[in-house]
């Protein structure tokens, strides 16, 4: 495909939060506490008794030089982390007490120089842990990285049609740190692909600009850092943007994006209305699948692009939200049950794709793209340059 597209890597740097715990060859994937030192400390993995909040837990227990395993629960992380600094571990290791969550992101309180890395596994991660070392010391290595990371959106534009009139289409290529992302967004990635591969074999009159964005997760900052690099010659070249975040949900709904703002009031930039019909119209007359509305919340890639002016669309199969009895009547499936069970969880693996979605969204990608690559016509609204 070398021939057809040119292919550029746009840099930018990215907030990280990766954490874990490797023992005997498996990788426990945590949460860094927010304050945490960066480290990669390594020692015989000791389990601290009682909850670590007091220095009698540390009494009789030898912690130089190891990493401690502690119980959640009573007293802040800050005086876990302290008490187990104190006691000469080199990290910290905290797992979840039955009745807690792991909803938003541990702080220690403030940076302080005696703070040694610490993470916040999941329950039945820790109790896993506890299990491993019941036989015998076991040796953990821990991954604390919380200071910003180079990384890198790949971006593929075809060589040939009017460089001064774009559609760019755009998914996201990472996902989530506990889980592997193949339906968030590994499905809207590889749709990309199948896209971009397919349309070499043609000639277009307007370029089209495939846009990999990384750093999705942590606040939409792949997409936003590209169009703030943009100058506003640059920008006015994009005539549309359409995105395709999670594609193949298990227990899928058919969402196109609300471009005119007739189902929740919040419409995007002048031809959003038109790029919303032509996927209805696509559902309605050559798939023959009923699709409902979805809103524009500011939750994918498209944010940025939107707030630059720029007409955009796309696709949703549904993430944590449950289905309604409704959507069942529309879209079959199990009503109370969220769009994707998986949704930033462990299980958003292959085997746990609706496939059959994904390819009718491919689809409908594939026509919009063949649609606008030859004319933007339908969007009512001439050159934006």
């Amino acid at each position: 495909m070398s021939d057809s597209y040119t292919v550029e890597y746009h840099e930018f740097l990215a907030p990280a939060s990766i954490g874990g715990v490797t023992v005997d060859n498996i990788r426990y994937s945590g949460t860094p506490m927010r304050d945490t030192p960066d480290g990669v400390p390594s020692g015989i993995l000791v389990a601290i008794s009682n909850l670590g909040c007091s220095a009698a837990d540390y009494e009789g227990v030898d912690v130089e030089g190891k990493v401690a395993l502690i119980l959640r629960g009573v007293c802040p992380f800050s005086d876990k982390n302290l008490l187990a600094s104190a006691a000469g571990a080199l990290g910290a290791v905290v797992y979840n007490a039955p009745d807690s969550s792991l909803v938003g992101t541990p702080v220690l309180g403030g940076p302080n120089p005696a703070f040694i890395p610490m993470i916040l596994l999941l329950r039945e991660k820790g109790l896993a842990l506890l299990g491993s070392i019941s036989a015998g010391p076991k040796i953990a290595t821990m991954d604390v990285v919380t200071q910003p990371q180079i990384t890198y959106n790949v971006i593929a534009q075809t060589k040939g049609g009017d460089q001064n009139n774009v559609l760019v289409i755009g998914a996201h290529s990472d996902s989530v740190a506990a889980g592997p992302g193949m339906n968030d967004d590994g499905s809207g990635t590889i749709a990309l692909l199948e896209v971009a591969q397919q349309l070499s074999k043609f000639s277009v009159n307007n370029a089209v600009r495939f846009g990999w964005w990384a750093a999705e997760e942590v606040g939409l900052v792949g997409s936003t850092a590209y169009v703030q690099s943009l100058s506003a010659e640059e920008l006015s070249k994009i005539t549309l943007y359409l995105n395709f975040d999670m594609l193949a949900s298990p227990n899928f709904i058919c969402a196109i994006y609300d471009g005119d703002g007739s189902a929740f009031n919040i419409s995007g930039p002048p031809g959003s209305a038109a790029a919303e019909k032509l996927f209805e119209d696509f559902f309605d007359n050559d798939l023959d699948l009923n699709h409902v509305p979805t809103a524009f919340d500011s939750r994918s890639d498209y944010a940025a692009f939107a707030a630059a002016g720029i007409p955009v669309g796309g696709l949703f199969t549904g993430a944590e939200v449950l289905k309604t009895p409704a959507e069942v009547a529309l879209f079959g499936g199990k009503a109370g049950v969220a769009y994707d069970v998986n949704y930033h969880g462990i299980g958003d693996t292959i085997k746990n794709l609706n496939v059959g979605a994904w390819l009718q969204n491919t689809k409908a990608i594939a026509h919009a793209v063949a649609t606008y690559a030859v004319s933007f016509a339908s969007l009512g609204i001439g050159y934006r340059l």
